[in-house]
């Protein structure tokens, strides 16, 4: 005699019969649209409430995180993005997944990336186990992480420390020197991405606050490696323009398009999403440029071209 095995009830699963004559009620009589305010309807919503009471009780929870939905693919996707979002709130948007997961769930994760999140697929062996040998890359990719979260917490004290605009006492601080120091600080980054960084032109001092332009002047050739083409360059100029003090970071990389122009000193704001997520960057190096440079009432040039590189220049005022 043939006998059928049904080997799928994490998916679908036959009704009991207790739950069958529990049920009939509400599908033959009480079916109303439980939001409505029609009597039937309030029925239906007075025995969803019962029924939401009743499991929180049998899982020791409170009726109001008991959430009814209509299938496991609409429970996973509700599960995955509320908490992909809410941990993103607080910085966090690495998601850890195995590649051998349900497509409810691996679906959900690719649409994930298209808002910008990171995803990590670790691979299984044949017996659908996390296999050993990925764990060192899997705790490399979580380090990396970390790293990016402590840049992104440093960016965000020295935004709050611009924005309280407490005063700090100016110096005389020489321009091209500060350029030969950010270009010490950044020639390994360069060479890992095939960028040649170049420091030109005259001595300049200003009067400012020395960590605050250098933070300044390393943003913007920090960008300017990192959107940048293999076997390209960076340049770092200094000197003066009809007797006013100017820094000049020019690229020959992507470039930027002029309708994100306007926008890309704005906090947290991105023109290429999944290029900064490769990159590290956590949306505030401009926008520490930007408050820098009211800081020392300095004015910023930009002039971009798509595929051709991008050019920003600081203007200080004339020495008095």
């Amino acid at each position: 005699m043939d006998r059928t095995v049904y080997a799928d009830n994490a998916a679908t699963t036959a009704v009991s019969p207790q739950v069958l004559e529990a049920m009939l009620p509400y599908y033959k009589e009480v079916y109303g649209n439980p939001s409505s305010l029609y009597s039937v309807g309030q029925k239906a919503k007075a025995a969803l409430e019962e029924a939401r009471e009743t499991v929180a009780a049998c899982l020791g929870a409170g009726a109001g995180e008991i959430y009814f939905t209509s299938c496991g693919t609409e429970s996973d996707n509700w599960a995955i993005k509320g908490a992909a979002h809410a941990m993103k709130k607080k910085g966090k948007d690495h998601i850890i997944t195995s590649a051998f997961e349900h497509h409810a769930v691996l679906h959900t994760c690719q649409a994930l990336e298209k808002e910008g999140f990171t995803v990590t697929y670790l691979p299984v062996h044949e017996n659908g186990i996390v296999r050993p040998e990925d764990i060192g890359r899997f705790a490399g990719k979580i380090r990396s992480e970390a790293m990016r979260l402590l840049t992104l917490i440093e960016d965000i004290i020295r935004l709050s420390r611009l924005d309280e605009g407490a005063p700090v006492p100016f110096e005389p601080v020489e321009l091209a020197a500060l350029c030969g120091t950010v270009r010490d600080r950044l020639m390994h980054k360069a060479a890992e991405n095939k960028i040649t960084l170049h420091v030109k032109g005259a001595p300049v001092t200003v009067s400012g606050q020395r960590r605050t332009l250098e933070q300044m002047i390393f943003n913007l050739a920090d960008n300017a490696i990192a959107y940048n083409k293999p076997h390209g360059s960076v340049t770092l100029e200094t000197g003066e323009e009809n007797g006013a003090p100017f820094v000049r970071v020019s690229d020959t990389g992507i470039g930027i398009a002029p309708a994100d122009q306007p926008r890309v000193f704005e906090r947290f704001y991105r023109v290429d999403k999944s290029h900064s997520k490769q990159t590290g960057g956590t949306g505030l190096g401009l926008s520490i440029v930007k408050h820098g440079a009211a800081l020392h009432h300095a004015q910023i040039d930009l002039h971009s071209t798509l595929g051709e590189g991008t050019e920003i220049t600081l203007r200080f005022s004339k020495a008095e």
